[in-house]
């Protein structure tokens, strides 16, 4: 048997790990049906972990402005932020989060621009949250720390106190 040799090109190759990623991440995921009816985590809002979006208000302990963010926990451990911050000054955050416990162990990296556009440093956030009983609010402590570009190590900035409300999704 004669096999014709062919090249993919990168369309066909894209669609195709897209194809196998779909199926991966669909074996991956936890089946909701009546072997899973007891649990917490099935179905909209179901989830009484971090897993989720929240909605957070951040208090820095030093008298700076409060802010808000969103903050993306996938079930895996990965984290995404989007502070209401300047964007010219500080980039969205992407982490990592562990339960701990009753608690979890969650950090952040931002990069840190000054008023030109240019790169300063990366600023570390590291919280320790705790969810209350319903699974919908959120509340905690960060510790934030600086590496300055040409730094090997961060240096201690700031601290701050957060709450945080779930997002659910709402009926039409």
């Amino acid at each position: 048997m004669i096999t014709a040799a062919r090249r993919l090109n990168r369309r066909e190759a894209l669609m195709g790990a897209g194809l196998f990623g779909a199926g991966a991440l669909a074996a991956l995921m936890p089946a909701c049906g009546a072997a899973a009816a007891g649990t917490t985590n099935c179905g909209p809002g179901g989830s009484r972990g971090l897993e989720g979006t929240w909605m957070q208000k951040v208090a820095p302990d030093d008298g700076h402005a409060s802010h808000q963010l969103l903050a993306l926990y996938t079930k895996d451990g990965g984290a995404v932020e989007t502070p209401t911050l300047p964007s010219s000054d500080f980039s969205d955050g992407y982490g990592a989060w562990i339960r701990s416990g009753d608690k979890y162990l969650i950090t952040f990296e931002l990069f840190a621009f000054n008023p030109s556009g240019q790169l300063t440093g990366v600023l570390r956030v590291r919280s320790l949250a705790a969810i209350d009983q319903k699974g919908d609010q959120m509340s905690g402590q960060s510790q934030l720390e600086f590496q300055a570009v040409g730094r090997s190590s961060f240096d201690f900035s700031s601290t701050a106190h957060f709450t945080g409300t779930r997002i659910k999704p709402l009926p039409m």
